[in-house]
């Protein structure tokens, strides 16, 4: 009997450690652990090269609570890719559909293969959130879209870049 009280009394100090394990500490802790990294995507066809996209920089804004988890938030801090917005440009990447069906009308793109079905594992400056005219279809290989490219602008969440009006080029 003493021994199961020893034993919930330990496991019951453990829990504010449990907890300490979600603060804003280790959010910050190991940036990018989820991302994948290596050689980006080469492009073809007078498409934007991924490398464009990847000098854009990442700032990470905390927001801190004292009754819950904190918000952590990134903003985009564009560099290169300026250049590109408001033009009809050509993207090539691989396919992270969002829409169900082989037809694809809202899907991102990026320059690595998805290794999950559930989450692009790529960091936010390499992925363009594609809004297409017409569905695209559904490649794991790569694939060629053409529209108009757009930035987020300051102070949004979510994607950096979107590609409005998007068609398939072949």
């Amino acid at each position: 009997m003493p021994v199961r009280k020893i034993l919930f009394v330990f496991l019951l100090a453990l829990v504010p450690l449990r907890a300490h394990a979600f603060t804003e500490q280790s959010v910050v802790a190991i940036p990018g652990f989820y991302y994948q990294s290596g050689p980006l995507l080469k492009v073809k066809d007078g498409a934007v090269p991924w490398g464009i996209f990847a000098t854009t920089k990442e700032e990470q804004t905390i927001t801190r609570h004292p009754d819950r988890l904190p918000d952590v938030n990134l903003q985009p801090k564009f560099k290169e890719i300026k250049k590109y917005a408001g033009r009809v440009v050509k993207l090539y990447g691989y396919m992270f559909p969002l829409d169900s069906g082989e037809g694809q009308k809202h899907f991102l793109l990026g320059p690595y293969a998805q290794i999950c079905p559930f989450h692009f594992h790529i960091r936010p400056s390499l992925v363009v959130e594609i809004n297409a005219a017409k569905p695209v279809p559904f490649d794991y290989d790569p694939v060629m879209v053409q529209g108009t490219l757009r930035l987020a602008r300051p102070g949004t969440k979510g994607s950096f870049y979107f590609l409005d009006n998007a068609v398939p080029v072949k």
